[in-house]
């Protein structure tokens, strides 16, 4: 989520290799997620911080390349041995955020149930803090608390993270949606523009249709109440 515009500088390796690189990494997860969920475990002769550290690094690694299940499957075992590790409970929630929604379209009684468990996970996050930022956690908090039509939890949590992320056409988007739920267009007219501008920005000519759904709702939310 909290991914900046240059996030393609992140891999030095030549282009060609990225695809090999991205399958082995995807490989290693689903190999280290199914190991560590037995008691090969104990055969392995791991110790318990030696397992959370495994689990939370390539679990964190998982949810970068958008695999959430593996992510999830991984950072669970972590927490087991890790409960009080503020960034697993942060990763968990980021994971069941996006399982969510991935899953609105398929089942929403699932989605609303993993959705309620990234709030969870939040929550806790926010309580025992680590290295990933307060911010990010309660944009998140809110962008899950949207998702389960509960806008005014959603904008606590999406207010306070203002400061930091205003500059960030998702973030402004999200609070443009925001306040299209709470029936205030004027506000969601002044936050999706500012989208709009920063998308323009740092994506010069291309077209972002989830951005213009958004302002074209908004528009005619404004005419109505007109």
């Amino acid at each position: 989520m909290n991914k900046s515009s240059n996030e393609s500088s992140k891999w030095s390796s030549p282009k060609t290799l990225v695809p090999i690189i991205l399958a082995i990494i995807s490989l290693i997860g689903a190999i280290t997620s199914t190991v560590l969920s037995r008691k090969t475990v104990i055969e392995l002769q791991l110790s318990k911080g030696e397992v959370a550290r495994m689990s939370r690094d390539i679990g964190f690694a998982m949810n970068e390349l958008n695999q959430y299940n593996r992510a999830r499957n991984l950072l669970e075992i972590a927490l087991r041995h890790s409960p009080k590790d503020g960034d697993i409970f942060s990763s968990l929630g980021y994971s069941y955020l996006q399982i969510g929604l991935q899953e609105k379209t398929v089942n929403r009684t699932r989605a609303k149930m993993h959705l309620e468990e990234s709030v969870n996970y939040y929550k806790k996050a926010l309580i025992l803090e680590g290295e990933i930022p307060a911010d990010a956690n309660h944009w998140n908090l809110g962008r899950a608390f949207l998702e389960l039509q509960k806008p005014d939890e959603a904008e606590k949590n999406i207010i306070e993270a203002k400061k930091t992320y205003e500059r960030n056409w998702m973030f402004m988007a999200d609070l443009g949606r925001l306040y299209l739920m709470k029936d205030e267009p004027l506000k969601a007219r002044a936050a999706l523009n500012a989208a709009a501008t920063l998308w323009a920005e740092h994506f010069p000519g291309q077209t972002n249709k989830y951005l213009n759904n958004l302002i074209s709702e908004n528009s005619k939310k404004q005419n109505i109440i007109r």
